[in-house]
């Protein structure tokens, strides 16, 4: 086979920001439903049936440490590499469930209970945490030993706080308000209510005063630059579910979208007023996680795992000199990927596929306006392919295989 070139893998790169999630293998089929890490090379994935995995190297290997196999987790939070918590439901009896570990997950133990779905976990350090049932919020000042029923009856999806002082509560109800508290949870304050049909499932705050939330029931995102007292609605819906917004600082963000068997990340890096798709697939992704600008890892249903290292190459997702009117799909491939050239003008046209390391895969001369080619024998990985016309135009778009 052919050798690309290095000179010519950076002339794609400087003209083309390949958006890298690559999807990992994983060790269980379960459902997804949270990831957290601790520090940059220690992580945890959990979700039904009991699954907790484990990675030791920042995402790209994952070991399975169960926990009770008759509780579906829904949350988890670690203090440090060695204290961490879950919570769920049970699937006998519908029981909420809160353990925690002190080994670095090798054990969890279960330290309280109510009766109702348990869904949120949220530690401001190492005393002072919250867990939310159905319709019911609490807090312990010892590390999770005792836990106090305060005066809220609502389901919160998300807790966020942006300091060890104020916070804000997301109720996940349709037409649910947002609570704040300045001291602490002894006292809150509703600061929005009746938000169009929301329901909200996360939040995340990169300041006192700035924040994000988005909902799965009317799939909008949301921002706030006066500490909540008033939102603003952003980027357009295009699938029903907002599952899981992001920011690793003030520019740089991240939200998931998912519905009707479909998931979208979509990138950031400008606070928000525009949005580039970063990976689009089939299936459901829940969750994800960054440890810094540049490293995350997503999770879904299936047991699927994404990471990137590259931030996703958030903000750019086409070539700056691309004249050729095409469509690559779908896109992650599992198998037949097609590719539609609409513009036949410029026939006859070269499609090839190179690897990572720049070593041409596939190459093929068509005067068709589609081309199918069967990606089942490529490995699981990145591959970038690229269009070359009769009048010398290129075009590099990149393909995820999976």
């Amino acid at each position: 086979m052919k050798k690309f070139g290095t000179l010519l893998i950076l002339l794609f790169i400087s003209n083309y920001s390949f958006a890298q999630w690559t999807q990992v293998s994983s060790p269980t089929t379960e459902n997804l439903n949270d990831v957290f890490f601790p520090s940059s090379q220690i992580g945890y994935a959990i979700g039904a049936k009991g699954t907790v995995l484990q990675t030791l190297n920042g995402g790209s290997l994952w070991s399975v440490t169960q926990a009770d196999t008759t509780v579906d987790f829904n949350s988890v939070q670690f203090i440090n590499d060695s204290v961490g918590y879950i919570c769920g439901t049970s699937s006998l009896n519908g029981v909420g469930k809160f353990f925690k570990t002190t080994d670095s997950g090798s054990s969890w133990n279960l330290i309280f209970s109510d009766t109702g779905y348990m869904k949120t976990v949220y530690f401001i350090n190492d005393s002072v945490g919250f867990c939310s049932s159905y319709l019911k919020l609490f807090k312990t000042t010892n590390a999770g030993n005792n836990w106090t029923q305060l005066n809220l009856n609502y389901s919160f999806h998300s807790i966020v706080f942006t300091n060890d002082s104020t916070g804000y509560f997301f109720s996940n109800g349709i037409n649910q308000p947002v609570f704040k508290t300045t001291d602490t949870g002894q006292s809150f304050t509703q600061v929005y209510g009746g938000w169009y049909t929301t329901a909200f499932e996360s939040s995340y705050f990169i300041s006192d005063n700035t924040g994000y939330a988005c909902a799965w029931y009317s799939a909008i995102l949301e921002k706030t630059t006066d500490g909540g007292a008033t939102w603003s609605k952003m980027d357009s819906a295009f699938v029903p579910e907002c599952s899981d917004v992001f920011f690793v600082n003030g520019n740089t963000g991240y939200y998931v979208k998912r519905g009707s068997g479909m998931f979208t990340i979509r990138g950031t890096n400008n606070g928000g007023a525009a949005w580039t798709t970063q990976l689009s697939g089939t299936g459901t992704l829940n969750k994800f996680y960054f440890t810094d600008s540049l490293h995350a890892v997503a999770v879904g249903d299936n047991g699927k795992i994404y990471k990137t290292n590259n931030g996703g190459g958030v903000g750019i997702e086409k070539n700056t000199f691309d004249k050729i009117d095409y469509t690559v799909y779908p896109n992650p491939v599992a198998n037949k990927l097609t590719v539609d050239i609409n513009d036949q003008i410029h026939f006859p046209a070269t499609i090839k596929i190179y690897s990572m390391l720049g070593e041409e895969l596939f190459s093929l001369q068509t005067s068709f306006s589609q081309t199918t080619i069967d990606m089942e024998h490529f490995s699981k990985g990145l591959y970038f392919l690229k269009i070359i016309t009769e009048d010398d135009l290129h075009s590099v778009r990149e393909i995820i295989k999976y």
